[in-house]
C-alpha cells in the first residue's frame, strides 16, 4: 500500500489529460507552454490603458481656487496686480479665493472658478467699459495651484505637482518627482483615479516603447510606484539550488528561471514534467507544463513570461522516487530482520 500511495502523489508522472487533482483542488486547469505563448500579451491591460487615453482632457485651463491670476489694464498704471514680493515667495496678481471669486477695481466681484483666462478677459472688458474708454486688458494665469496630481511611493523626491494648463504625463511626473529609487518596481506603476485602480506597465513603456502607458494625468490622479518587493518567483523541486529569483527589469523567463537555479538535477529531476503554478482570481491555481526533453524546449521556456510569485516545480523521475521510497523503508525491513534473528537465537 505505501509503495502504490507514492507512485501516485501528486506531481510524480506526467498527466495524460489536461486535468489533475492536487492537494484537495479539483479539476485544475493544466495548459501547456506552447499553447500558453500567443495569449500571454496583456491585452486586457491594453484595453483599459485605450479607453484611460481616450478620455478628454480640457483643452483650455479652467481656473480655480488658489490660482493667482495676472491682469494688466494697459495705459491704466494704476490698476496693475499687485507687486510682488521676492522676500515673502508672493507672486504679482490677484488671487482666487476658495469660493471661486476674486476682486478687481472698478470691476467688483467676479466668479472666475470654471473659466478660462480669455472668459475673465472678456467680462472684465464689459465691466470696465462703463469706467475706461475702450479698456485694453491683458489677463494670464501667474500661478497654477488648482489643479494638481500627486506623485508618491518609490520615487527619490514624492510631490504634488500642480497642473500647468498643458497635459502632464506618466513620464513627465516621473521625471518631475526625480525617477525612482533602486527599491522601486520594474515592472508597473498604479493609477489612482476617480476610486478607481489602474495598472500601468512602466516596463512595457521603458523597454518596448509602448507610448499608450504614457498616459495624460488630470486633476486628482495619484500616481504610486510600489516597491519591488513581490517581484520574484520560486524555483522548487529537483533543481540544483531551490531558491526564490527576482525579477531583473521587470522580466524573467521560465528558462532564466530554471538556468538561475543552477538547471535541473540531472540524477533526481524528471525532465518530461517541468510545471509553472501561477495564483488565479479564483480559488484555483493556474498550470502549466513544459516538457523539457524536446529539442526546442529551452526556447520555448525563454518565450514563456513568468509572473510574480510563480512557482516553478520541477517533478523527480521515477527512478529517484524508487530510491527515496527504498531509504524510507530500507531501516525498517533491516530492523524487522534483526528482530527475527534475535528472535531464533
Amino acid at each position: 500500500m505505501s509503495l502504490n500511495a507514492c507512485a501516485i502523489a501528486p506531481g510524480m508522472r506526467a498527466p495524460d489529460y489536461d486535468k489533475v487533482n492536487i492537494n484537495g483542488y479539483d479539476a485544475v486547469s493544466l495548459t501547456s507552454v506552447r499553447d500558453a505563448l500567443p495569449k500571454q500579451p496583456a491585452s486586457d491591460l491594453a484595453n483599459k490603458l485605450s479607453d484611460l487615453n481616450k478620455e478628454p482632457l480640457n483643452k483650455a485651463y479652467r481656473i480655480g481656487p488658489r490660482d493667482i491670476i495676472s491682469i494688466i489694464i494697459w495705459n491704466h498704471p494704476g490698476l496693475l496686480s499687485a507687486q510682488a514680493d521676492a522676500e515673502s515667495n508672493r507672486v504679482a496678481g490677484f488671487q482666487v479665493q476658495q469660493d471661486g471669486t476674486l476682486f478687481f477695481p472698478f470691476a467688483g466681484i467676479i466668479n472666475a472658478s470654471g473659466k478660462t483666462v480669455e472668459d475673465i478677459r472678456l467680462e472684465l472688458t464689459k465691466k470696465l467699459a462703463k469706467v475706461i474708454k475702450t479698456p485694453q486688458i491683458g489677463v494670464s494665469v501667474a500661478r497654477f495651484a488648482s489643479q494638481r496630481v500627486y506623485v508618491l511611493g518609490e520615487v527619490n523626491t514624492p510631490k504634488l505637482i500642480a497642473l500647468q494648463g498643458y497635459p502632464l504625463t506618466v513620464m513627465e511626473a516621473m521625471a518631475l518627482a526625480g525617477g525612482v529609487t533602486e527599491h522601486a518596481s520594474s515592472n508597473k506603476a498604479y493609477l489612482l483615479r476617480d476610486g478607481k485602480k489602474q495598472e500601468i506597465s512602466i516596463g512595457e513603456m521603458l523597454t518596448k516603447g509602448q507610448i499608450q502607458y504614457n498616459i495624460a494625468l488630470k486633476d486628482g490622479d495619484v500616481l504610486h510606484f510600489p516597491d519591488n518587493r513581490a517581484e520574484k518567483v520560486y524555483v522548487t523541486g529537483e533543481v540544483q539550488q531551490p531558491r526564490e529569483v527576482k525579477m531583473l527589469a521587470g522580466e524573467l523567463s521560465l528558462s532564466e528561471a530554471l538556468m538561475a537555479s543552477g538547471g535541473l538535477d540531472p540524477l533526481a529531476a524528471d525532465a518530461k514534467n517541468v510545471y509553472v503554478i501561477r495564483a488565479a482570481e479564483t480559488d484555483k491555481p493556474k498550470m502549466f507544463h513544459l516538457n523539457m526533453q524536446e529539442a526546442d524546449a529551452f526556447i520555448i521556456g525563454d518565450g514563456f513570461r513568468l509572473q510574480p510569485r510563480d512557482v516553478v516545480y520541477v517533478a523527480t523521475a521515477g527512478v529517484t522516487q524508487w530510491n527515496r521510497v527504498l531509504n524510507l523503508i530500507m531501516p525498517s525491513i533491516q530492523s524487522l530482520f534483526y528482530l527475527d534473528v534475535l528472535s531464533n537465537k
